[in-house]
């Protein structure tokens, strides 16, 4: 994700990178919400590593990176892993 916010901006310039970092889209699996909604985890400076709606990426610029050859048990034990750090 090409981020938008101070820290983005720091991070681009020291890695050299358009990118200022990265998110796994975890799909429907919303934490604490009535209705799923398509959800990606990410780490924060302020907030920790959290749970956001897709939408929360609305209007950044996102490269979409996608494993080769990851079978569905292996996608639900990185999501798995992924969520338990959440908090």
């Amino acid at each position: 994700v090409e981020g938008d916010r101070r820290i983005s901006v720091a991070i681009k310039y020291l890695t050299q990178s358009t990118w200022s970092h990265a998110v796994l889209f975890v799909g429907p699996r919303a934490v604490g919400t009535a209705s799923p909604v398509p959800c990606i985890v990410e780490a924060d400076l302020t907030e920790g590593v959290r749970v956001v709606p897709l939408a929360s990426l609305e209007g950044l610029h996102v490269r979409i990176c996608r494993p080769v050859a990851l079978e569905p048990a292996d996608r639900e034990r990185v999501i798995a892993y992924a969520l338990a750090r959440v908090g």
